[in-house]
């Protein structure tokens, strides 16, 4: 009698597993292929990219200064996973950094992806633009001497006496050819 029994509970069991892959198997088949669609649609982690603006900063030798800087920030193309992308906030952009020697006096340096950082998983595609112009002069420092600015009246009763400048000169830098015009400087 318990091996008719476990015959029977045997034979109940296969039917079900069997009806479990066998009943309906072409609507099984459709709706495994479909989860298998979306899954791999969703979950695939496509590349795109983004465009975004970073500073320009530019380093130049102690000895020079930078004459009107003709760009202050640059356009960064960032390509990479989407889901990179997404994380990747714009405003953290870190400034696209320009080591400049004397050399590069009077002429078009280029700005390359060497000179952007930017998280892992991303790439720079573009720059734009891709080249900066670049006039430094000999920076000159000079001591000069503070004039007072004395502006309107005083009332009738009333007498200007001594004006006194406290520091009376001052240590100023800047381009060669502006300190050569410059002998003081007022309040």
């Amino acid at each position: 009698v318990m091996i008719e029994r476990l015959k029977e509970i045997l034979g109940i069991v296969g039917r079900f597993i069997r009806d479990l892959f066998v009943r309906n198997f072409h609507l099984k088949v459709i709706a495994f292929l479909l989860t298998m669609a979306i899954y791999l649609w969703v979950s695939e982690d496509r590349e795109t990219q983004v465009i975004a603006a970073a500073p320009l900063h530019i380093s130049v030798p102690e000895s020079q200064i930078l004459l009107e800087p003709n760009i202050d920030k640059v356009k960064v193309t960032l390509r990479g996973r989407w889901s990179t992308l997404n994380q990747f906030d714009q405003t953290d952009m870190q400034p696209v950094r320009l080591e400049l020697s004397k050399s590069d006096d009077g002429s078009l340096v280029p700005i390359t992806a060497d000179n952007v950082q930017v998280p892992a998983g991303l790439r720079v595609i573009s720059l734009e633009p891709s080249f900066v112009r670049v006039d430094l002069e000999d920076r000159v420092d000079k001591r000069i001497d503070v004039q007072p600015r004395i502006v309107g009246r005083t009332r009738d009763s009333y007498v200007v006496g001594e004006v006194d400048v406290e520091p009376p000169r001052v240590e100023i830098a800047g381009p060669e050819n502006v300190m050569k015009t410059v002998d003081a400087i007022s309040t």
